[in-house]
């Protein structure tokens, strides 16, 4: 029977033409890497070419979800998309999370099983994770941009990578033998020979870690700014800095504040390079710290960004508004303006490239203070006479105008900082300070399900 089956397969004209259609594929995803990879090497191209490529994979990619996702079928039915004139395409829908959970069937590819592809979710910190296909396609493209910033960091071939990251260790007995990191579990070495886990690093396990990073000395720190600040803010107190040259830093995966840099640049006496993303693969921004370090520029070549207000407009330069999406190369599930729910200020274009003045944050990350004004987080900071005295802090808002704060302290820190902190929070944001309690690492409350710290609590 089985291979009566197998027979008649080879013998089906149809089972022979989606091979040959495969195949050719795969050879055309080759040249578009190939392309991107080309782009990159020269991102600072001009506008037109920038418009001509945007036009073009915008278009393949509308093409593919009206013809394999049952949801855009009637959506971009009318839809001209090899246009230049984009304004049609701002017309078309926002797609958000419960919109996707609602119809999902419908989003994904039917081709989905002929796809290469995994399986990804999302973090989950505001609402419920989003589990969703991913093609392995896109993820090739997001690897280009990878390695495009690391030579743009100043990569030389057999430089070593150590990732910091929010995983939690598998095996107890590693714990037990103060062995808190693994070797790469992934083929590309672009994501580090070394990951580092956050969660076990404090002033006990300080010495553990720099003894490990002084052994293998990598060259290239990356990862969340909550555990390289961590990790910054012992060396700096302890003074025992590292034995040996960090080329550069690179931030990413949590929003990064700017005492959080600060440190860190001092801690390593290295370069702070900074990139957003998601894993939806729609968007790669980067940061060009000879132009201005906090300045993200939206690679033209991963996907189209917008920064939208309320009512779905695209904001004018120096407002604030919503990152929305539009990767791709992600068939196995079109993401098209896609609502990221994170605010940044739109910092115009340059050369048809979207620039991000600075992140602002997911648009629940602020405090009301007592005049019914929002403050977000990115614009909390810490007097600097308190920059080396805190390698924490965790703002709870408990309700409109008043806060807690947590502090996680170094061994500088003094009691007389406490109504010194409170009369500054009052003067300089209007909000009023209950208390300040002197907390230890292991009390942060940190996102669900990860090590991340969170700035800002809502009780």
């Amino acid at each position: 029977m089985l291979i009566k089956t197998a027979f008649s397969k080879f013998l089906n004209p149809a089972w022979w033409y989606k091979i040959a259609q495969l195949k050719l594929e795969s050879y055309s995803k080759t040249q578009i890497i190939s392309e991107v990879r080309y782009h990159l090497l020269h991102w600072e191209q001009e506008e037109g070419i920038i418009q001509q490529f945007q036009t073009k994979f915008l278009a393949k990619i509308l093409n593919y979800a009206q013809k394999h996702c049952a949801y855009y079928q009637g959506i971009l039915k009318n839809y001209q998309p090899f246009s230049n004139d984009f304004n049609h395409f701002y017309q078309l829908p926002l797609l958000d999370k419960d919109l996707i959970r609602n119809h999902f069937e419908d989003i994904v590819s039917d081709e989905l099983l002929y796809l290469n592809h995994h399986w990804k979710s999302t973090s989950g910190s505001t609402s419920e994770p989003l589990t969703f296909p991913a093609s392995n396609f896109a993820a090739e493209i997001d690897i280009e941009h990878l390695a495009f910033q690391y030579h743009q960091m100043g990569y030389k071939q057999g430089d070593k990578i150590a990732v910091f990251g929010s995983w939690a260790m598998e095996k107890s007995n590693d714990y037990q033998q103060n062995i808190f990191w693994e070797t790469n579990p992934f083929k590309s070495d672009w994501h580090g020979q070394f990951h580092y886990f956050g969660a076990y690093l404090n002033e006990e396990t300080f010495v553990t870690y720099i003894n490990h990073l002084n052994k293998e000395k990598p060259v290239f720190l990356n990862g969340l700014p909550s555990f390289l600040h961590t990790l910054a803010m012992l060396i700096i107190s302890k003074k025992q800095k590292l034995n040996y040259t960090i080329k550069a830093i690179r931030l990413t995966g949590e929003n990064c504040y700017d005492w959080q840099i600060a440190n860190i640049k001092e801690a390593f006496e290295a370069p702070v390079f900074l990139q957003y993303g998601h894993r939806e693969i729609a968007i790669y921004a980067f940061s060009d710290p000879e132009k201005d370090k906090y300045k993200y520029y939206c690679s033209p070549y991963y996907g189209l960004t917008e920064v939208l207000d309320q009512d779905g407009r695209h904001v004018a330069e120096g407002q604030i508004g919503e990152i929305v999406v539009t990767g791709f190369f992600n068939y196995a599930m079109p993401f098209i303006r896609y609502r990221t729910n994170d605010l940044a200020i739109f910092g115009g274009k340059e050369r048809g490239m979207v620039c991000l003045e600075r992140l602002i944050g997911r648009n629940s990350d602020y405090v009301i203070n007592q005049k019914n004004q929002k403050v977000f987080s990115c614009n909390l900071v810490l007097p600097l006479s308190l920059r080396h005295q805190v390698i924490h802090w965790q703002i709870i808002e408990r309700e409109i105008g008043k806060i807690d704060i947590n502090i996680l302290p170094t061994d500088s820190w003094i009691d007389l900082n406490i109504e010194f902190l409170k009369k500054y929070f009052l003067e300089q944001y209007i909000i009023y300070v209950n208390q300040i309690t002197i907390i230890k690492k292991e009390q942060l409350i940190r996102k669900k399900d990860s090590s991340k710290i969170l700035l800002i609590v809502k009780k």
